[in-house]
């Protein structure tokens, strides 16, 4: 359910809000876009929704209907591809920021103590705030308001594909829990080409998942049979 947006938005409020329920699933492949429900929803008028499906169209994410709206498209692998490089080479840079203006070795401990308590109580809303919280404590690291906007912005519109398979989840936990200990240990070393290498990995790793279960679970929907977990 979209969250009303109280103010007179700007073009892109409207396209975040837009971007991120693409992103997440809340609108799939296939889903179709009504202006006029849209701008309904989010308390606009029409003009601001119609600038950014121009945006999204650009984007390859959504396919205009004539008199109807536009239909939201399976990301394709290209884009994908665009996304994580582009996330990568700017973590990277916050990363590398982060470590030379100095980094809070007490506050990332306390973040790890956190995520710890989390993820022993398998409490998933906790440890995916958790999660988000180094990721934004390193972006504010790194010293640059502009490079810490763009990560905000990549972090916020991140493609996501929720397995149906209880294992599943529990293995991208476990293999997030992990990387987010490696990482923080990495930090604290000042092991920035390593700290570089762990997030690397972990984003090839996540545009994997992400294409690996988005495709399997979809074939299972359709009538074939799901894959050994």
């Amino acid at each position: 359910m979209l969250e009303p947006i109280k103010n007179e938005p700007t073009r892109n409020r409207v396209l975040a809000e837009l971007r991120k329920n693409i992103f997440s699933g809340a609108y799939p492949p296939g889903f179709l876009l009504n202006p006029d429900h849209l701008a309904q929803e989010l308390g606009v008028s029409r003009t601001p929704i119609r600038e950014a499906f121009q945006l999204l169209a650009g984007e390859g994410l959504i396919d205009y209907i004539p008199k109807q709206g536009a239909r939201v498209k399976e990301l394709s692998v290209d884009f994908l591809d665009d996304y994580y490089n582009t996330r990568k080479w700017l973590e990277g840079l916050a990363i590398e920021l982060a470590c030379k203006n100095g980094i809070d070795k007490a506050l990332l401990e306390q973040y790890r103590k956190e995520e710890a308590a989390a993820y022993e109580k398998q409490d998933i809303p906790r440890l995916s705030a958790c999660s988000q919280q180094l990721q934004k404590y390193l972006y504010h690291a790194s010293g640059s308001p502009r490079l810490e906007a763009y990560l905000l912005q990549l972090l916020v519109a991140s493609p996501r594909h929720y397995s149906k398979n209880d294992e599943a989840r529990k293995r991208f936990v476990d293999a997030t829990f992990r990387y987010h200990g490696n990482l923080t240990q990495a930090l604290i070393q000042g092991d920035v080409p390593q700290a570089v290498r762990l997030m690397e990995r972990h984003l090839d790793l996540a545009q994997e998942n992400y294409l690996h279960y988005r495709e399997t679970e979809n074939a299972f929907t359709s009538g074939h049979t799901p894959p050994a977990e």
